[in-house]
């Protein structure tokens, strides 16, 4: 597995990776790509602070991560984290949330 920004990514691929990996989760959060795009641009998403985890060209894992300003600060903030169910349990968050160099 390799681990980048989100820069190069297409929204699809990301819309798909999100898609499938809360696809297993009790309340089912099926969203069109439309939806996904808006919620995205709405929740400030940046893809050069964001990071991936592929398996090949495919998005297995990811951190989200959008900008605001907060009482005057400049902050970061994660949107959304997850990992496709088959690829759990092998510390892919753990090296998502280091960014692109390992832990």
């Amino acid at each position: 597995m390799t681990y980048h920004t989100l820069e190069q990514a297409e929204r699809p691929l990301i819309h798909r990776a999100f898609v499938a990996a809360f696809s297993d989760y009790q309340v089912n959060i099926e969203m069109p790509f439309v939806s996904f795009d808006r919620m995205m641009r709405r929740r400030g998403f940046i893809p050069r602070i964001s990071v991936g985890a592929f398996d090949g060209e495919k998005l297995i894992g990811f951190s989200l991560t959008g900008l605001r300003i907060y009482d005057g600060v400049l902050t970061a903030y994660d949107i959304a984290t997850g990992v496709v169910p088959e690829y759990r349990r092998q510390s892919v968050t753990s090296e998502v949330f280091c960014g692109s160099e390992p832990c």
